[in-house]
């Protein structure tokens, strides 16, 4: 591609590829952890017996991550997998870091050292009736994100498993604390199994704190704006614990977070994630044949002349114009591909009517409010959506992603939540659908073609 990005016929196809390395790039490592309750009532025998299943609760989740571990080293090279054990004596903060295993390793280590290790003698499991704080388990996840030595634009996950629905009598201290890390910028997921001997775990005793079952109806008017919840999954066998985790294995692929522009001087803060991302094989990394270790590529450019090393600022691009050369600096370059800053100016509202679905020129983007960039965001978000929805309107907007991105003109279609037993499907927000410019569309003429064997065939009939 040369200064200008449109000198040839594959310009098209480069931005596309562009596009999809910039998704790719933007979204980062995926750290996961897996902090697991090893106290005496995940031990207790399974209460589904078939053949091949687990033995106790303990065993079930083990399998999951197995799994787990197994299609994460097919999906992804970056990905990071840990497994946290709570309810251990072994430190004194009542939480246990076992091991930390990236996809690199191989899953059988995994399997070997938890299957076939007495768990509850080598850390010391705790019974259920000793008094826990469940803050130290996320604080003991914190120093393992933290050893991770992870970017901004990493993704940190943890999934909690327990079967014990009052860990610690709640208390003002312990439940600022729980809060206090459910506030950070990481992802927790809550996978609650019924207790042995009782019909159902109850998230009011304590974890309502923190989590909540968006699955079951409640009362909205009761929830404490203040308090941020993360989600809760009920788990009643092994193949809903398979089914409900692996669901949520895939990260959301937040590409950037952009203002949206409503007015002159009114704006909200929008995230942007990617729907849809081409997935491909890892590149190959070139290494030492007698260390292994991978090798880093320098370029360096010499002058034809002389034979000298170039530096930066000797080096120019230019373009040919009434045969002579025009020379740009990478400022320059930089500069005319500048339209605007990166955010979504709303243009005006159309009918959902006039929207031709079949000029949909690639996969589309999706937009949900942000809180942490403008404050009552989301407020205002959903006053716009519940609006358009109601009218059957969608928001003709320009969509400038980055810095280096040209103008599009998309479409801001309406999406409203809905949920199932399992919990949420599909969330609230806006379908960012790319509609095409004048030259992006071609009339192909297609003539009919009438052999003489069908020429015949209808004078036959006839």
């Amino acid at each position: 591609m040369d200064v200008w990005g449109t000198q040839d016929t594959t310009t098209g196809e480069q931005a596309a590829g562009e596009e999809e390395e910039w998704e790719l790039a933007e979204s980062g490592k995926d750290a996961l952890i897996v902090l697991l309750d090893v106290r005496t009532a995940m031990f207790a025998p399974y209460p589904h017996a078939a053949t091949g299943a687990p033995s106790t609760w303990f065993h079930a989740v083990v399998e999951l991550v197995v799994k787990l571990l197994k299609s994460k080293v097919i999906a992804s090279d970056n990905s990071l997998l840990s497994v946290v054990f709570f309810g251990t004596l072994v430190l004194s903060l009542g939480a246990a870091y076992v091991c930390a295993y990236s996809n690199r390793l191989m899953f059988w280590s995994l399997d070997q050292a938890l299957m076939d290790t007495d768990v509850q003698a080598t850390y010391q499991s705790m019974d259920n009736s000793d008094q826990l704080a469940f803050s130290n388990a996320l604080w003991q996840c914190g120093i393992a994100f933290s050893n991770a030595n992870l970017k901004k634009k990493d993704s940190q996950r943890i999934w909690i498993f327990t079967n014990d629905d009052n860990p610690q009598v709640p208390d003002a201290e312990e439940t600022g604390r729980i809060q206090k890390q459910v506030e950070l910028k990481r992802t927790l997921n809550l996978f609650y199994i019924t207790p042995p001997g009782k019909k159902s775990f109850d998230l009011a005793k304590f974890y309502a704190c923190a989590f909540k079952d968006y699955s079951t109806k409640e009362d909205s008017d009761e929830t404490n704006s203040d308090v941020t919840f993360q989600p809760a999954f009920p788990v009643g066998s092994l193949d809903e614990l398979m089914e409900g985790s692996l669901r949520k294995r895939f990260r959301k692929r937040r590409l950037t977070t952009i203002p949206l522009h409503i007015t002159r001087g009114v704006s909200i803060g929008v995230e942007l994630y990617a729907l849809v991302v081409t997935q491909r094989k890892s590149t190959a990394v070139a290494l030492d044949a007698s260390t292994n270790i991978p090798l880093k590529t320098e370029t360096k450019w010499l002058c034809e002349d002389t034979g000298a090393y170039l530096t930066p600022d000797q080096i120019k691009k230019f373009i040919d114009y009434g045969g002579k050369r025009v020379y740009f600096t990478r400022d320059d370059v930089v500069e005319i591909k500048h339209y605007d800053a990166p955010g979504l100016q709303l243009i005006c509202f159309k009918p959902l009517s006039s929207l031709k679905w079949n000029e949909n020129i690639r996969a589309p983007y999706f937009v949900y409010p942000c809180d942490g960039y403008i404050e009552g965001s989301s407020t205002a978000f959903m006053a716009i959506l519940n609006s358009m929805v109601k009218k059957g309107k969608f928001a003709l907007a320009r969509l400038i992603a980055r810095k280096s991105s040209e103008p599009r003109l998309v479409a801001l279609v309406a999406q409203e939540e809905m949920s199932d037993e399992m919990g949420q499907v599909q969330p609230s927000g806006f379908n960012v659908i790319f509609l095409p410019y004048l030259d992006d569309i071609r009339d192909i003429p297609v003539e009919s073609v009438v052999t003489g064997k069908a020429t015949r065939r209808e004078e036959g009939s006839t």
